[in-house]
This record gives C-alpha cells, sequence and structure tokens, in this order.
C-alpha cells in the first residue's frame, strides 16, 4: 500500500523519484551490495560530507585539549582523515517507501521508538499500528537509559539472543557497538543494555516494514546537511545502484581554501578547534563523472589560519 503522504514517487522501472526525475542520492564510501549491505542511509551530498565531518570530530574527541593542540594540528588531522576518502552517487530501488520522522539522531532507528511514525500514523491501517506498537515494545517516545533500566533483565537476555541468532543484526550490532567505544567513547558496559533494546526494536521495525510492504524509509533529514532535505534508508541488499559519480576529497584545494579564509572554524568554550566547515563554492570535494579515471592529490601542509 503506497501512502498518499509519501513525498518522493516511484518510475515504471522501479526507482524512487522526485517531480517525475529519477532521484540521486550520496553515500559515504562505496556500497558492495553484500548480505549485509541492510539498513543503509543516503540523501544529499551535504548530508554525506557532515557525516564524515562528524566521523572525524568522534575519532578525535577524547581530551580536546590535548589532541588539537593547534588548529594547525586539526587542519591536519582532517587532512589525513579524508586523505583518498569518496562519496559515491547512487538511485534508489524501491517500490513502497515508509515516510518518517528523523528522531534517532545518529543511533539505531529503533532508538526512536513510535514517534518516527509521527508522518505516516494517521495514514497506516490499524492491523499495521498494532504491529508496530508491538515492534517497539510500546514505546511511543525516543527510548532513553532511564527506560531500559525499567525493563526486566530476563527480557534484555531475550533480545539479545534475537539480536544473535541473526548473523546480519548480531554484525550490525557488533559494529554499533565498535563505533560507541572507540569514537563516541561511551562507557561499554553501561552502553550495553540500551544497545541491545535499541538493536532488537530496530530489528523488529524491520521485519514489521517488510511484512506490510514497506522496502525502504524516506525522512526529512534534521541532523545533517541541509536540514529538511530528504534522505533515505534502504531495506534489502541491492537496493543503492551506483551511478558511477563519486566524489573525492581533494587535499590540496582544502589547503588553498583554508589560506584564503575560505572556511567557518568551529571552536569549543576553552577556544580550542573542534570543526571545519568549507564554504560551498570552495568545496575540497571534487566532482568525477562515470569512468573518469581519479588520481587522488598528494597531501600538502596547509598554512596556518
Amino acid at each position: 500500500m503506497f501512502l498518499k503522504n509519501v513525498p518522493v514517487g516511484v518510475s515504471d522501472d522501479g526507482y524512487l523519484t522526485k517531480d517525475g526525475t529519477k532521484l540521486v542520492v550520496y553515500r559515504t564510501g562505496e556500497v558492495k551490495n553484500g548480505d549485509r549491505d541492510i539498513l543503509l542511509h543516503a540523501g544529499s551530498l551535504e548530508a554525506a560530507q557532515d557525516r564524515y565531518y562528524d566521523y572525524i570530530f568522534h575519532m578525535y574527541r577524547t581530551n580536546c585539549a590535548d589532541v588539537y593542540s593547534s588548529t594547525s594540528d586539526y587542519i591536519h588531522r582532517v587532512m589525513d582523515g579524508l586523505h583518498e576518502k569518496r562519496i559515491s552517487a547512487y538511485h534508489i530501488k524501491a517500490q513502497n517507501p515508509l515516510y518518517v520522522a528523523d528522531t534517532w539522531d545518529d543511533d539505531p532507528i529503533g532508538s526512536g521508538g513510535l514517534s518516527i511514525l509521527g508522518p505516516s500514523w494517521p495514514h497506516l491501517s490499524q492491523p499495521m499500528k498494532s504491529s508496530f506498537e508491538k515492534a517497539f515494545l510500546g514505546f511511543r517516545n525516543p527510548v532513553y537509559d532511564e527506560h531500559v533500566c525499567g525493563l526486566e533483565r530476563k527480557s534484555i537476555k531475550f533480545m539479545r539472543k534475537q539480536i544473535q541468532g541473526n548473523p546480519t543484526y548480531k554484525a550490525l550490532f557488533d559494529e554499533r557497538i565498535d563505533y560507541i567505544t572507540n569514537y563516541r567513547h561511551d562507557d561499554k558496559d553501561a552502553a550495553q543494555n540500551r544497545e541491545v533494546v535499541w538493536m532488537y526494536m530496530t530489528q523488529n521495525f524491520h521485519t514489521c516494514c517488510l511484512k506490510h510492504g514497506f522496502d525502504n524509509l524516506v525522512y526529512e533529514n534534521t541532523s545533517e546537511g541541509s536540514r529538511g532535505d530528504l534522505s533515505f534508508v534502504t531495506f534489502r541488499p541491492g537496493q543503492l545502484i551506483p551511478t558511477g559519480e563519486f566524489y573525492a576529497f581533494a587535499a590540496s584545494i582544502a589547503s588553498q581554501a583554508i589560506g584564503h579564509g575560505d572556511c567557518e572554524w568551529q571552536r569549543n568554550a576553552q577556544g580550542r578547534t573542534i570543526g571545519i566547515r568549507w564554504n560551498k563554492d570552495h568545496s575540497p570535494w571534487q566532482r568525477h563523472a562515470p569512468g573518469v579515471p581519479h588520481h587522488p592529490s598528494p597531501i600538502s601542509p596547509p598554512p596556518r589560519p
């Protein structure tokens, strides 16, 4: 059932469209379309760039005052972190998107609870609503540590067993634990139960969507890129079809932009550099057309701003 509130269309050959034109979306890295390639996020070019910047920030944010000894030090870390990184373009092969709200931040989708269904809730049938309520364990709003503490230990143990019994979700869970431990620097032991519940509800939600014929999500991204741009989440392997176009980070152009002041510095309360944003007209992300060989530019020491 294609819901009336969905902000995209579907072409005759099964691709998502916007205003009659086949959508082009962007994602960091490259998609191999293996069995584990589900729940892949893709959206605007700017949103993909933001995901790389957030990665750099989380990678180095522990003891910021020591790590970022100077703005120049931060610049070199950005160069090292983004050198030879790329953002690839895709079309989306899908038939029936579910329009949801962006309430999960950078956590698993299930962490948003039933609130993610806000835009589509009035359009769902009663059987669908009942299924989704069960999938989210009755949680109607984003789920936090204090909510997880109210669950019985045996319930969480059951959820963990369900995750471990699904190779795809076991891999996603292990990657998530690695991320929060090594990049977000959360306390692994304290976060375990929360992450189990979030991933279990994500697994339930994914299964429930497929059961009712929804094969992807579409939402207005409120945390990355130009706020309100559409982003998407795939539910099956092979839904992201490469166009051949990609953007590569050019360190030499980044150095020039920094030297000319064509960027915006983000600093913490202590005046330490914690982020950088490039002016759109001087972006170091360079477009490469399909079929054109790419030769990464060497990293050159940037001037001190």
